[in-house]
């Protein structure tokens, strides 16, 4: 085992599965300086190959301190040996020579650290894109750009293209995006990275709309692993390009900006936000189901479904448990009653006039804000599937009883079960068109079970426990990509299927022989 592919998997990894250590804990144990040998890499010779000297920062500085951290905290504890903050592309090709040359693994970061499995983090050269942060737009919409009409609305499709730098995260480009009544597929959380999201697909409020993230992509900018500028698109590095589109972040080379065409919409949505309490989990679930299924084709409605509790005991496990549902429909909220009106039916009295009452007219932007969402960092453990059928009512309630039994912790996010309707956009496209393979799904289910730092030691362990028995509920052989779970068996036949191997040649023509990657990245033929 060479330096890097040490310090990548860290000490653990080594001896991990004579121990019987978990997945997490093999990839990500924490290396010791002492893997470098001797004084270790010259970190002065990095620090005077870059534009500005105190980009580069080491363990003790207040900066670096405050970036080391994840936003998934159960991987606080993984130390880099150093964070670089680049400002500009020469600055990140300066890190991977020096990285190349000192045999130390370098790993992007391009929001707050989201990764579910901590891939957004290492024991080597972390770059922490936060100051590359740009956004140039291009209002280039030809004459001839087509006009969709609504019944409360026009969209000009491709209405023109925008630049977004690797730093920039959705509560940055969301404002802009609300100003000028753009439509271009997000995700909610605002501190979650735009280069992540386009890198594995980018699911949103609009993807049945206008498609996922990485269909809007035209083209990328990147640094190799030789060090050097690559640009692709459909004309240049097309095979990159396909690969990029879907093949998630830190296989091929690490992105310094994005261009991305985007549709413009002038008019009204409706709105809603849907809750019943547990009792009526089923027939709700069922019924909400129901309706995305049916307007499959139909790219106005967009959906997702919750089911979740939080609380420190059983009692508050079962007064919390509820299913909810959120988004937003692209026409008038009298038709969108009648779209959801099996689901309003259900439920107490109160539950149906609060719920009828949630839908609304509103600006796009408006709705924007309303569906965006904010979480604080804190330790959590997820997993995916993909689902092309509804989950049928005996399922739903054996996922409704297994909650009830979740173990509880302190932090109020508790456990989240969500259901991303697709369909659309999303899956006009072919699954062999771009690396990302999951174009027939009806819902992306993703499982989060959130804790506290104050939590015992063992959570970790209770919890995935737990969301094992809650996966073994809901089979799936696929999962999303950008909800990378540390657990999976075959990971990268789950996120890629049929597309791996193509995956696996692109990665061979760019990074032979792997200065990018992680436990679950693209391999190498």
């Amino acid at each position: 085992m060479d330096r890097r592919t040490l310090l990548r998997t860290g000490f653990g990894a080594a001896i991990g599965a004579g121990l019987g250590l978990s997945p997490t804990t093999m990839a990500h144990s924490a290396p010791e300086a002492a893997a470098f040998g001797g004084d270790g890499p010259d970190l002065e010779e990095l620090r005077r190959a870059l534009s500005r000297p105190d980009y580069l920062l080491i363990p003790g500085q207040p900066r670096y301190e405050q970036l080391a951290p994840p936003f998934n905290r159960q991987f606080a504890s993984v130390r880099p040996l150093a964070i670089v903050t680049p400002r500009s592309p020469a600055d990140i090709a300066a890190c991977v020579r020096w990285a190349v040359r000192n045999g130390v693994p370098i790993t992007p970061r391009s929001g707050l650290g989201h990764n579910y499995a901590g891939f957004s983090t290492t024991g080597g050269l972390l770059l922490v894109l936060s100051l590359m942060t740009d956004v140039v737009w291009r209002d280039d919409a030809r004459a001839s750009a087509p006009v969709v009409g609504y019944s409360t609305g026009t969209m000009t499709k491709k209405a023109g293209t925008l630049l977004v730098e690797a730093g920039v995260t959705n509560g940055m480009l969301h404002p802009q995006l609300e100003r000028g009544n753009i439509v271009l597929p997000t995700g909610r959380c605002s501190s979650v990275g735009v280069a992540g999201l386009v890198l594995g697909g980018g699911i949103g409020f609009s993807d049945k709309m206008a498609g996922l993230t990485c269909d809007r992509l035209v083209e990328t900018r990147l640094i190799g692993a030789d060090g050097e500028w690559i640009t692709c698109s459909e004309k240049e590095n097309a095979d990159l390009f396909w690969a990029v589109r879907g093949g998630a972040g830190d296989n091929f080379g690490i992105h310094f900006d994005f261009t991305l065409d985007y549709d413009k919409y002038h008019g009204t949505v409706a709105f809603y936000r849907f809750s019943w309490s547990i009792d009526t989990a089923v027939d709700a679930a069922v019924a909400l189901q129901r309706a995305c299924a049916d307007a499959f084709r139909d790219p106005r409605l967009h959906m997702r479904i919750g089911l979740g509790t939080s609380g420190t005991s059983a009692q508050q496990v079962r007064a919390n448990a509820s299913v909810t549902a959120i988004g937003q429909f692209y026409g008038s909220a009298r038709e969108l009653r009648d779209l959801l009106a099996s689901a309003l039916r259900l439920g107490t009295s109160s539950e149906q006039a609060t719920n009828a009452a949630s839908i609304r007219d509103v600006t796009l932007a408006e709705a924007s804000e309303l569906l965006n969402e904010d979480v604080a960092p804190a330790p959590f453990t997820g997993a995916s599937a993909v689902l092309t059928e509804p989950l049928p009512g005996e399922r739903i309630a054996a996922v409704r009883d297994h909650l009830l039994t979740w173990p509880g912790s302190s932090n109020p996010d508790g456990v989240d079960i969500a259901l991303f309707a697709l369909g659309g956009a999303v899956n006009d496209v072919a699954a062999e068109a771009t690396a990302y393979v999951h174009r027939d799904a009806l819902f992306i289910a993703q499982f989060n079970v959130n804790w506290s730092e104050r939590d015992p030691a063992s959570s970790l362990r209770v919890h995935r426990e737990w969301l094992d028995g809650l996966t073994a509920l809901v089979p799936s052989t696929r999962a999303y990509q950008n909800f990378p779970d540390p657990y999976l068996r075959d990971p990268q036949q789950a996120y890629y299927g049929r597309n791996y191997a193509r995956l696996r040649a692109v990665k061979s023509a760019y990074d032979p022989s792997g200065v990018f990657g992680y436990a679950q990245g693209i391999a190498p033929q």
